[in-house]
């Protein structure tokens, strides 16, 4: 038997290439209006996005009831026959509420773009919240919050926001189960009344885009008047000391471990050199900290980092979960990794490895109109373009073992870091 034996085929560098730029318009009162206008399916997909998220809410709990009840019936179609009208065309609606922003988006063929827009200002500015519906909502996640309460996971992580953030910043308030009993739809009403507003409205459209869409979205919604009136919000500082905290949970079989701090945002210079960072630290399945914590030590199934911006700041966290006995040692060698960026230069290998796994991770971020809205988005809210997405790939391709160590040693300082675990004693 003879075998034939092939080359091994050529790796070829990863290049992201052109990145398509949106169409950036404004409404006839100055709604800024961002469109992606790709793809070959009939769809399109339209994202409302307010300056309605949980640090504009002075009480726990009410920027996402009143963003999830305004899925539950308008001033002139019941709960019921909102859905059914959403069955019927097949239209997705997805009400999301975050730190900062809130909103909806919805999905539609592109042939019902009428019926999606006309229902999509029904339900964005004439909610009905009324009292039944919310009884229901209030119920079931009060339901949920209880049930949370006994996953270790979950105490930690919001014990740890409320620590790097403090229990007064709405960053890091902490709900308790009866802020579900003292909530009222007249709160709700009042804080929509306030902030569903086109002050800060922006509206992001993706997908096959038709001129008639773009027309009725101008027709329903540029002709709401605008107050041009920014509220100012005065936050709390921040807290100052590091803290060890650790939450009791009896027969708990894990102990959920969580390690973090606050850092720079997506508006600063240094934040995509910490995006390689993290990348290098817990950011994917072959970073040091899964090798360490999960393959060599096996005292976890996964183990990640991350960063993030909001508006006011950024953070860094690191999670995972082990064995109750493994807890401490587990907690130093992640510390031992972190101080190992800065000690000693990634190796070429290494740092290859990771270049290519962050540009493939930008092409799959950046594949189709979707996608390439989701991106931009993020960019938007932070006073960003493209232009971040080019230099994310020039410091991708381009940055030194040194300057990995330099910032490591800026940003990463151990002595930094909180840590809070949740488990058995």
């Amino acid at each position: 038997m003879s075998y034939i034996l092939h080359k091994q085929p050529k790796i070829f560098p990863i290049d992201p290439g052109k990145i398509q730029e949106p169409e950036i318009t404004t409404l006839g009162n100055g709604v800024p209006v961002i469109y992606f206008n790709a793809g070959q399916e009939d769809i399109v997909q339209i994202d409302f996005s307010f300056d309605a998220g949980e640090t504009m809410a002075e009480k726990s709990l009410v920027a996402g009831m009143a963003n999830v009840m305004l899925v539950e019936g308008t001033q002139s179609l019941n709960a019921k026959e909102l859905n059914d009208i959403l069955d019927y065309y097949g239209i997705i609606i997805s009400p999301y509420c975050t730190n900062d922003k809130a909103g909806i988006t919805f999905l539609c063929l592109n042939k019902y773009a009428k019926e999606t827009v006309e229902l999509a200002k029904d339900i964005l500015f004439n909610p009905l919240y009324r009292q039944e519906e919310f009884d229901s909502q209030i119920n079931k996640q009060r339901t949920e919050f209880m049930m949370s309460q006994e996953v270790v996971g979950f105490l930690a992580k919001r014990n740890l926001s409320a620590s790097i953030f403090g229990k007064k910043h709405p960053y890091g308030r902490l709900s308790q189960i009866e802020d579900f009993d003292n909530l009222s739809t007249e709160d709700i009403k009042a804080f929509h009344k306030k902030h569903y507003t086109t002050d800060t409205m922006s509206i992001f459209v993706s997908g096959k885009i038709h001129d008639i869409t773009k027309q009725l979205i101008n027709d329903h919604f540029g002709g709401i008047k605008r107050t041009d009136k920014k509220e100012i919000i005065d936050f709390p500082p921040f807290p100052s000391e590091r803290e060890r905290l650790h939450i009791m949970k009896a027969n708990a079989l894990q102990d959920a471990i969580r390690i973090g701090k606050r850092s720079i945002n997506i508006r600063e210079r240094d934040y995509i050199g910490l995006m390689v960072i993290n990348t290098i630290l817990g950011g994917y399945f072959g970073s040091r900290l899964m090798k360490n914590i999960r393959e060599e030590k096996g005292f976890t199934y996964g183990i990640g980092s991350a960063i993030a911006s909001t508006q006011q700041t950024g953070v860094m966290i690191i999670a995972s979960e082990v064995n109750h006995e493994n807890t401490t040692e587990a907690i130093d060698e992640i510390f031992k990794e972190i101080d190992r960026l800065s000690k000693e230069p990634v190796g070429a290998e290494e740092l290859e490895t990771v270049r290519n796994y962050m540009l493939g991770n930008i092409v799959r971020k950046l594949d189709g109109p979707f996608a390439l809205a989701v991106n931009y988005k993020t960019l938007w809210e932070y006073g960003l373009d493209n232009s971040f997405n080019y230099k994310l790939i020039e410091k991708i391709k381009n940055i030194t073992p040194d300057e990995i160590m330099s910032l490591a040693q800026t940003y990463y300082n151990i002595d930094d870091f909180t840590i809070v675990t949740a488990g058995e004693k």
